[in-house]
């Protein structure tokens, strides 16, 4: 699943900081997560969650 900042009210993009995109990828009992975050209408950094279920 692809998520991408579409606007929002209360949130100035050229000056507030924000998620701008997730993206989330299931593979069989684990799941990756990447999240790319703005600050001042450009990209600032990345997030990567990497999850995995134990046991069943």
């Amino acid at each position: 699943m692809i998520f991408e900042f579409d606007g929002g009210t209360n949130l100035d993009p050229e000056k507030d900081s924000y998620i701008h995109d997730a993206r989330l990828v299931f593979v069989g009992d684990s799941l990756e997560s990447n999240w790319t975050s703005w600050n001042a209408g450009r990209e600032d950094h990345k997030m990567v969650f990497k999850l995995r279920r134990e046991g069943s």
